[in-house]
C-alpha cells in the first residue's frame, strides 16, 4: 500500500544523493504532513508543512533557518531539473515554458530561473509538489455531482487531491468517466496505466489542450461525467457549454478562495452562467481539509448583496 510517508519518497528521486539520503531519514510525521520541497540555490532546503520547515545536515529539523542548514548549490539544482526531464531538457520544453515539469508519481516541478532559447540556462528554484491521494477526502460530495460541481479553493488546498478521489468514487458506482490530465497529477499514468488510483470505469485522456481533451472525449467515449482540473480559459468554457447542451456533467476546478472571489473572477463567473454547474465547493485548508458546500443561487444572491 502507497502510503503519504512512501508519497514523500518517491518525490525524493531527481535529488542529489546527499540531498536525497537525508531527507529520506526525515521522522514519519514530517514526510506525512509535507506538502512541498523547495530548493532554492546556495541557499537552505525548506519543508512545506503547514509553515516552512529548515532541515539541518544532520536531518533535524528547524522552524528556522540555521547556521548549519541543508542546502544545495547552483550546479546541483541544475542536474536535479537534468533528472526531471530524463536528461532531455529540450523535450520537455512546452512544459518548462508553462513553468513545470511534471513527474514519475503524479508529483510536479515547478522551475524558476532564466529561461531563454526555449530552455531554462540558470536554475533559481525548484519547487516538488508532493501528489496526495487521501481515501474518501472527498465524502461531501459524493452526492453533490448532479448538475455538475465546481470545486474552487486556494494553491495548495486540496483541489487536485479532492478531484481524484471523487474521481474513483463515482467511476466505482458505474458512472464512465472521461478524466482530462493534463499535467499528469490526477492519475499519473506511466504508459498508460494510471499509477494513481482513479477508478475501473475512468478512461484518461493526457492531452495539455483541456478543450481539445472534452471535444474528444465527448464524441469518442460517450462519457455520463467529464472531469478536468482548474478550467481557465474560453475554448474551456466553450467546451463546457458543449457537454451540458450534450446531457453531460462537468466537474472541475478552479482558484478561488471566497464567495467574492468565485463570483468576481472572469472565468468562474462566465462559468457559472453556462448553466453547466449547479453546486460549488470551497476548500479550505488550515490544520485540516474543509469542505463547504456553497448552492449557486448563493453566489448569485452574493452579488445582487
Amino acid at each position: 500500500m502507497i502510503t503519504k510517508q512512501t508519497r514523500f519518497d518517491t518525490a525524493l528521486y531527481p535529488l542529489p544523493e546527499k540531498l536525497r539520503s537525508t531527507l529520506s531519514t526525515l521522522p514519519v510525521y514530517i514526510k506525512e504532513m509535507a506538502q512541498e520541497i523547495r530548493l532554492r540555490a546556495e541557499r537552505p532546503v525548506c519543508i512545506t508543512a503547514m509553515g516552512n520547515l529548515y532541515v539541518t545536515k544532520d536531518g533535524k529539523i528547524e522552524k528556522t533557518p540555521v547556521q548549519n542548514a541543508l542546502k544545495i548549490d547552483s550546479k546541483e539544482l541544475y542536474e536535479v531539473l537534468i533528472s526531471l526531464t530524463n536528461h532531455s531538457v529540450y523535450t520537455r520544453v512546452e512544459e518548462l515554458r508553462e513553468g513545470y515539469v511534471s513527474m514519475k508519481g503524479g508529483h510536479r516541478a515547478g522551475v524558476c530561473g532564466q529561461f531563454t532559447e526555449g530552455f531554462f540556462k540558470n536554475v533559481s528554484s525548484i519547487n516538488i509538489r508532493i501528489a496526495k491521494e487521501i481515501d474518501k477526502v472527498a465524502t461531501p460530495l459524493y452526492t453533490k455531482t448532479d448538475g455538475g460541481l465546481l470545486i474552487v479553493g486556494s494553491a495548495g488546498s486540496g483541489k487536485t487531491t479532492v478531484l481524484r478521489d471523487l474521481v474513483k468514487y463515482l467511476s466505482e458506482t458505474g458512472k464512465r468517466i472521461s478524466l482530462i490530465d493534463t499535467r499528469g497529477e490526477i492519475a499519473a499514468c506511466e504508459k498508460g496505466v494510471p499509477t494513481l488510483n482513479v477508478g475501473v470505469n475512468t478512461d484518461i485522456i493526457c492531452t495539455k489542450d483541456k478543450a481539445r481533451g472534452a471535444e474528444i472525449a465527448l464524441r469518442t467515449m460517450f462519457p455520463q461525467i467529464i472531469c478536468f482540473d482548474e478550467i481557465g480559459t474560453e475554448a474551456e468554457l466553450k467546451s463546457v457549454s458543449e457537454c451540458f447542451n450534450a446531457g453531460v456533467e462537468i466537474i472541475t476546478t478552479a482558484h478561488a478562495s471566497s464567495i467574492y472571489e468565485i463570483r468576481n473572477r472572469r472565468v468562474t463567473s462566465k462559468l457559472l452562467q453556462t448553466g453547466a454547474i449547479k453546486n460549488i465547493a470551497l476548500l479550505s485548508l488550515k490544520n485540516e481539509l474543509k469542505i463547504e458546500l456553497i448552492d449557486i443561487q448563493e453566489v448569485k444572491n452574493f452579488a445582487m448583496a
